[in-house]
């Protein structure tokens, strides 16, 4: 299945990056994105963040659109 992110998205982000955009500790990230509260992808063993949805997730309070 082809990706929706397109050839030309921005790179997806790991949590430390992601922990500084909303500061708070990576190990909150980490916990958000495990509870579903935050939208993220795993890829093997790792988790990435989408930088779109990450803004989505701020400009909605973090409310919907966590998945």
């Amino acid at each position: 299945m082809p990706s929706s992110r397109g050839i030309d998205a921005e790179p997806l982000l790991k949590a430390p990056a992601v922990a500084r955009m909303l500061a708070v500790s990576t190990r909150t990230v980490y916990v958000m994105s495990e509870r579903g509260d935050l939208p993220s992808v795993k890829i093997g063993r790792a988790v990435r963040f989408d930088p779109a949805a990450i803004r989505r997730f701020v400009a909605t309070g973090g409310n919907g659109g966590a998945r």
